[in-house]
């Protein structure tokens, strides 16, 4: 004796009889086979010779099952079996294990397993491979020639606290303009120092540079970077900035592959209280970027995702100057995502993109042109803004002047 599920799609059948509850068919045609076995299933005439309506047998209403089944030894072609009537929504069900007797079945049921598993994998552990922080420390300012700084620890509004430094420069930090350094997501600020430097020496201006909770020796244990708690920490960054008083208000938010995503937001909220946002080698939105890294499941990734990270979005929103520098040979961040950046800030009032040939996703700061690139931007927006400024305060003074004479 065996068991085994059977599901019917069709047979030829002869003579029938019932013995209480069970069916007994003889002579009839197996229409399946599955290791050795052979399997016999009940006609259409049969069931209209019960008495059983015409389209009770129909695709569109329901399919016949058999829920157990015995072979009889005894006598070849009978087996005894008890019949069921399953509703149309267990179909799809019916033909999953009808493919059981394929030989391509296993092979199917395989790779359907694994893609549920990559793809629950995804869904839960995806900060796990967005986010790469390190606890290793690179070392402080000061050992990068930058010994003009501020201790800077913040609290963010859930109760979160970040570290970071505040590099001034040496002579009239008051007067020079200040940038807010997003770095990327892999290892901590401390490796970003290098960077800063070159910022600090070419550009002339003051810089905050901070690390993201879950990054660097001293973050708190048990805390995961997200999407949401950057946007915290990001807030969190510009109050401090807005609080100190001692500082000239000419401020720009510049990050880098993820942290240009994370700039991009800043820019979108605070863009009344800031001067220029640039932007190096990010992307257009990390569902973006999960369907140019696994193209053949982009379209689930997309749903899948919890940290979304609209860039594209925000950045129609964006009024202020905005530099892309964009390095043609990343190999992580296509290209193309940046230039789709560029032509989709409509609403900016100055906007420019440079593209590097050689440029890498890391390297792109160490090639000829970079800090040209930037000073141009920067000097550009300072130089309009004091014109505007001057011509606020020269035109009241005419008018005073015309008024006592």
């Amino acid at each position: 004796m065996c068991c085994h599920p059977l599901f019917i799609l069709s047979c030829l059948g002869r003579e029938t009889h019932t013995r209480s509850n069970t069916t007994v068919f003889r002579d009839w045609k197996a229409v399946s086979f599955c290791r050795g076995r052979r399997y016999y299933c009940p006609t259409k005439e049969y069931w209209q010779r019960l008495g059983k309506r015409d389209d009770s047998y129909s695709d569109k209403h329901c399919f016949l099952s058999t829920s157990t089944f015995r072979l009889n030894t005894t006598t070849s072609n009978r087996i005894l079996c008890k019949c069921t009537m399953q509703s149309t929504s267990r179909r799809f069900f019916h033909w999953w294990v009808m493919q059981y007797s394929k030989p391509w079945f296993p092979f199917l049921l395989v790779i359907t397993a694994a893609g549920i598993l990559f793809l629950s994998a995804l869904a839960l552990y995806q900060d796990y491979w967005i986010y790469k922080p390190s606890k290793e420390w690179r070392g402080n300012p000061e050992d990068f020639g930058l010994s003009f700084y501020d201790n800077v620890c913040l609290k963010t509004k859930d109760g979160v606290a970040i570290h970071g430094w505040f590099i001034k420069q040496h002579e009239d930090y008051q007067n020079v303009p200040t940038l807010i350094y997003f770095h990327g997501t892999d290892k901590n600020h401390s490796f970003r120092l290098v960077k800063a430097f070159g910022y600090y020496i070419n550009l002339r201006c003051n810089i905050l540079l901070m690390t993201y909770r879950g990054f660097g020796p001293q973050s708190p244990p048990g805390r995961r970077p997200s999407e949401s708690g950057l946007y915290w920490d990001a807030k969190a960054m510009m109050e401090y900035l807005s609080s100190r008083s001692d500082l000239r208000r000419c401020f720009f938010v510049y990050g880098e592959s993820l942290g240009g995503a994370l700039a991009i937001y800043i820019a979108e909220k605070f863009q009344d209280y800031l001067d220029g946002l640039i932007v190096e080698n990010t992307f257009t939105s990390l569902a973006d970027m999960m369907t140019s890294v696994f193209p053949m499941i982009g379209i689930p990734m997309k749903w899948l995702v919890r940290n979304k990270w609209p860039s594209l979005k925000r950045i129609r929103n964006i009024r202020i100057p905005i530099l892309f520098l964009s390095g043609l040979r990343d190999g992580f961040v296509p290209p193309k995502m940046m230039r789709t950046l560029y032509e989709e800030a409509k609403a900016s009032s100055m906007k420019k993109l440079v593209c590097f040939q050689h440029g890498t996703h890391h390297r792109t700061w160490i090639l000829d042109g970079y800090y040209e690139a930037w000073r141009e931007f920067l000097d550009s927006i300072i130089h309009t803004k004091t014109t505007i400024t001057t011509n606020h305060r020269v035109v009241p003074q005419k008018q005073e002047e015309e008024q006592q004479s």
